[in-house]
């Protein structure tokens, strides 16, 4: 729990990306879902994808955007815990970037396509353990 006026900021954004994740899982499960009723595996993949490229993003952003606040936010919340913070956001990062370069490969036709699919569902959990940090 983050003490002063700007810890509902940070545990909202905390909350958003766990549903994020929550949306991922989700439409990684319906496009299985399609995909084995013969939905082409492209087409189903894309919302999967889409979500997972978005988190990333959101990810960055909230990076940069928290690096520019650093200053403001030093007189009400311990360096420490800013620190601690920042280094989350980063390993948090670096996670849902790897997550959108294996969803990436779920494009790919057969087993590759396959293999990526099911390998980024698992990232995302990963993901998601990496953003309640």
């Amino acid at each position: 729990m983050v003490a002063g006026r700007h810890a509902p900021a940070m545990e909202r954004a905390s909350v958003v990306r766990r549903r994020r994740h929550h949306e991922i899982l989700i439409a990684a499960g319906v496009a299985f879902w399609a995909i084995r009723r013969g939905t082409n595996p492209v087409t189903a993949w894309a919302v999967p994808m889409a979500f997972a490229a978005e988190l990333s993003l959101s990810a960055w952003v909230a990076l940069q955007t928290g690096q520019a606040q650093d200053e403001k936010v030093e007189n009400v919340v311990s360096e420490q815990r800013i620190g601690g913070h920042e280094e989350a956001a980063e390993a948090f990062l670096v996670v849902s970037g790897i997550v959108v370069l294996v969803a990436a490969a779920g494009f790919a036709k057969g087993v590759t396509g396959r293999a990526a699919r099911i390998v980024a569902t698992v990232g995302s959990l990963a993901a998601m353990g990496a953003g309640y940090q």
